[in-house]
């Protein structure tokens, strides 16, 4: 099997967190986290699974001008793909082969929901949430995992703590999966990874990545509720080349670095700890596509 190319897609190390100096977390042999810093952070753990729904994945001919026009783009799919993988794991696709060709940039698109599951455990008591969808409630544990009920990145600014917390492990049927959608319209601050709103962040052709939010018509989304799509824009370092030699091609999509969750510590290592928000992306995935030639 050749790699064509490898696809990331990674929501952490948007400029919304804090710097590492300002906040971390360190995990041991058995993955128990400790957590650091009086300034917003972010922090990942291992995913049991993570779903994703793919309505496109393939290559472009050229940059995808304002981010909604793809007809250079081909996809490489037979038919929509859910991919359900957990830490440590992978799942293949069969792909299409498209025209020869050389190809500067790969695109996936997906819907915006993922679901999670996954427990975190901690050192030291952390503050969380009760499984709700109220503002407020809080709870204290050293283990917590994502809520059964549907969040999204707008969650990060209002009162609701979507990680629930308690003081015993959760196994069977106490174990939750939780939706995350992403939603992030308006919120400039995570252009790190060249988000494209109307009037905020311009697409940039020669970025790594470029995300858009589109509504159910292809459009870039202009408010949360709209977001019906989101388009990953990759370029890779090599352009992806097609010959009449490759007689079949697969995709194997395997998580990275667990799901994440922004946090604070009021009163430094390990003391006063909030645990806001479980989100796909600490994480997200990353794919390999191969030929057979």
């Amino acid at each position: 099997m050749n790699k064509l190319w490898i696809f990331a897609f990674l929501l952490a190390g948007m400029t919304f967190f804090a710097s590492p100096s300002q906040a971390e977390c360190t995990k041991a042999a058995d993955g128990t986290i400790t957590l650091s810093g009086t300034e917003l952070g972010q922090c990942s753990g291992d995913a049991m699974e993570i779903s994703y729904v793919f309505t496109f994945y393939g290559v472009c001919g050229e940059f995808p001008p304002n981010g909604r026009d793809f007809s250079s783009c081909i996809n490489l799919l037979k038919e929509d793909a859910t991919i359900s993988i957990s830490q440590g794991s992978s799942a293949t696709v069969d792909a299409l082969i498209p025209t020869d060709g050389t190809y500067p940039y790969t695109m996936a698109i997906v819907r915006p929901t993922m679901t999670l599951r996954g427990v975190l455990k901690f050192s030291h008591s952390v503050t969380g949430g009760d499984g709700t969808n109220v503002p407020n409630q809080t709870v204290v544990g050293t283990y917590c995992q994502p809520p059964n009920f549907e969040w999204s990145t707008d969650v990060i600014f209002s009162a609701v703590f979507p990680t629930q917390c308690s003081n015993i492990e959760p196994t069977g049927n106490a174990l939750n999966s939780g939706s995350f959608r992403v939603t992030n319209v308006g919120l400039s601050a995570w252009s790190a990874i060249r988000t494209y709103e109307p009037d905020t962040t311009a697409l940039d052709p020669n970025a790594a990545l470029n995300l858009v939010l589109l509504d159910t018509n292809g459009n870039v989304a202009t408010q949360a509720a709209d977001v019906s799509l989101l388009a990953m824009i990759n370029k890779p370092t090599t352009p992806v080349t097609f010959t009449p030699e490759i007689t079949d091609i697969s995709a194997d999509f395997t998580t990275v670095d667990g799901f994440g969750f922004a946090y604070i510590c009021n009163g430094g290592a390990g003391v006063d700890c909030f645990v806001y928000t479980p989100y796909v992306g600490g994480g997200g995935f990353a794919s390999t596509v191969g030929s057979t030639r």
